[in-house]
């Protein structure tokens, strides 16, 4: 948005330096945010013998916002101009005799940096009404907003919110720098998958396995549970007991190889940063 967007407003106090302005603007494809004129009091009425402002559906307006989904509306001293609205006060500028346009001098504008449409901006956020809106929640800390706006947006929609290419990454991110390139793809990642899940039940599944078989042992001793074995033999207490002692030293082990088979897989990595 930061390169979309541009936060300082131009003025222009003459006829010709508007028209070339709004004339480079078009051929560059970059939208105007924001259009105004002259303050229209009584003393310029009377010097100029004009009674209305640049646009004849509301000759009383002189200020002027883009925001194309909200069609066109006056709110306060602002009017609110969709695409069509807006392209046609721009070309009404362009083509005013000078002399006529010069009477609503001086002439601020706000406009894009670059161009919108057609851009990875224009598919993630959809359009640039959006984008004014974020900017403004996020520069007012306004964090439930901006959740709203985002969610909004065709970025979220369609879930393309995390697409962005490499050259994006190497060029726009400061400091930018390559640690490593991880080879990333569908097949990669099964075999990784299935690694580790041998792994995990080479490992890991007997740890479980004997603390189970322990835990329902040393339950039994601490309860004096007395049971009979397949061979019709009675399991009393103590010998419940020894059978949990049993299982201590066979997770002992368990816990031990576990541990020495994930030091064995795990890669060491260097630390880029000391």
């Amino acid at each position: 948005m930061r390169q979309v967007a541009k936060r300082e407003r131009e003025t222009f106090d003459t006829a010709q330096g508007i028209k070339e302005k709004l004339a480079e603007l078009i051929e560059a494809g970059n939208a105007v945010k924001r259009f105004e004129t002259t303050l229209m009091t009584k003393a310029w009425r009377q010097e100029t013998g004009l009674e209305g402002g640049l646009y004849p559906a509301d000759p009383t307006q002189r200020i002027f916002t883009f925001s194309p989904t909200r069609g066109e509306e006056t709110l306060q001293e602002i009017k609110k101009l969709n695409q069509k609205g807006m392209s046609a006060l721009v070309n009404r500028v362009i083509n005013m005799p000078d002399e006529e346009l010069q009477k609503y001098a001086p002439f601020t504008i706000l406009h894009t940096e670059q161009k919108f449409e057609g851009t990875m901006a224009a598919k993630l956020f959809g359009h640039f009404s959006l984008v004014q809106e974020l900017e403004g929640s996020i520069a007012s800390n306004n964090d439930k907003r901006t959740i709203e706006l985002l969610r909004k947006s065709p970025g979220f929609v369609n879930e393309e919110q995390f697409v962005f290419s490499r050259d994006q990454v190497e060029q726009k991110i400061k400091g930018f720098r390559v640690i490593a390139e991880l080879p990333i793809s569908p097949d990669v990642l099964k075999d990784a998958w299935l690694n580790y899940g041998g792994l995990l039940n080479d490992t890991l599944r007997p740890v479980y396995c004997t603390l189970n078989v322990f835990t329902k042992n040393i339950n039994s001793y601490f309860l004096g549970t007395e049971t009979k074995d397949e061979k019709g033999t009675i399991v009393d207490r103590k010998k419940y007991g020894e059978l949990a002692a049993d299982n201590a030293v066979q997770l002992q082990i368990a816990t031990d190889k576990a541990v020495q088979a994930v030091d064995v897989h795990e890669p060491e990595f260097e630390n880029p940063f000391e």
